[in-house]
């Protein structure tokens, strides 16, 4: 009786190593190690835009504790000395500065401590932004991407405030004090077919170059195409950096 038992133990421990390393080797062969992460730092927004995937919006926001538990279960999970993506959006998190801060501190702090880093993106419609948000965004290499969908006609007909304003000029009255923290600056459009149609007609906004987000394929070529067309029109491709591709689908 007791050789028996034995025996079937001995089986178990068997079994139990090979989960273990056959387990150990699937991670090894498929798991990739996290390098970005994306934080939501809240539903609230000041425009109305009704394209918005955030329906019906709340005064909620991500507490602390998710972001800084986000942070720490990146830090792990990445790859050893690679540097890591955050990008904060919502709703507009400049709404929210306060949190943003409080996150952008503790993930620099908890970096620097492992000696690793991190790079910051930010979705803005750019209402808000002023001197003080951009400074913090300069000091800590928080570049930030504008929501903009082309020319004044097209971008007001969505991005609107609450009381139904476009808000096409607050933007594009921000824009050379952007450009005095961020020389660059990228503009997510969303791909209406009007905004398809303006999103590179207004010179003033000194386009350079056109790359759409191919995230959506069904959607991305028609973009990609009707995008490519306009920046040759208008001279756009012909500013562009050496090698630097119009689209990419």
């Amino acid at each position: 009786m007791r050789v028996k038992e034995t025996s079937e133990s001995a089986v178990g421990d068997g079994r139990t190593q090979l989960a273990s390393a056959l387990t150990a080797s699937l991670i090894a062969r498929y798991y990739y190690p996290v390098g970005h992460v994306d934080l939501f730092i809240t539903e609230r927004c000041n425009l109305r835009c009704p394209y918005c995937f955030v329906e019906n919006k709340k005064a909620k926001d991500i507490s602390l504790e998710t972001a800084f538990n986000a942070i720490d279960f990146i830090l792990k999970h990445s790859a050893e000395g690679a540097s890591i993506g955050i990008l904060l959006f919502g709703g507009e998190p400049f709404i929210r500065f306060d949190l943003m801060k409080s996150i952008t501190l503790y993930a620099v702090a908890t970096a620097q401590r492992e000696g690793r880093s991190f790079y910051f993106t930010v979705t803005t419609n750019g209402t808000l932004l002023d001197r003080q948000k951009l400074a913090f965004c300069r000091d800590y290499g928080i570049k930030f991407l504008l929501s903009l969908d082309g020319e004044p006609e097209s971008h007001n007909l969505n991005r609107k405030f609450a009381n139904g304003r476009g808000s096409f000029e607050v933007i594009a009255g921000k824009i050379p004090l952007m450009k005095c923290y961020q020389p660059w600056l990228s503009a997510w459009v969303t791909p209406t077919a009007e905004a398809i149609a303006g999103v590179v007609k207004d010179s003033d906004l000194c386009a350079d170059y056109i790359i759409p987000s191919a995230f959506n394929r069904t959607v991305a070529k028609h973009v990609a195409t009707s995008v490519a067309k306009a920046a040759h029109k208008t001279g756009v491709a012909r500013r562009m950096p050496k090698g630097t591709s119009i689209y990419h689908v």
